[in-house]
């Protein structure tokens, strides 16, 4: 769910490279960016079936589309 907010132009820095989109109806403006990337990637691929949850340590099972398809058809 998205928290709406009013909050102070003051209050608000957007970077001059960040990419902005604006919605306007009535009295009201919508403005939503993004502050940057996410580099950081919360698993790492063992092999084709395990992958490790890297904020965890733990080794799970890799679930392809196909093989949850396979296991509600038994």
């Amino acid at each position: 769910m998205t928290k709406i907010q009013s909050i102070n132009s003051n209050q608000l820095y957007i970077a001059h490279n960040a990419k902005v989109s604006l919605k306007l109806a009535g009295n009201t403006a919508q403005v939503t960016f993004t502050a940057g990337k996410n580099k950081k990637c919360p698993i790492k691929n063992l092999s084709k079936d395990e992958f490790v949850a890297l904020s965890t340590g733990e080794v799970k099972k890799l679930f392809i589309l196909k093989r949850i398809i396979q296991m509600l058809n038994i």
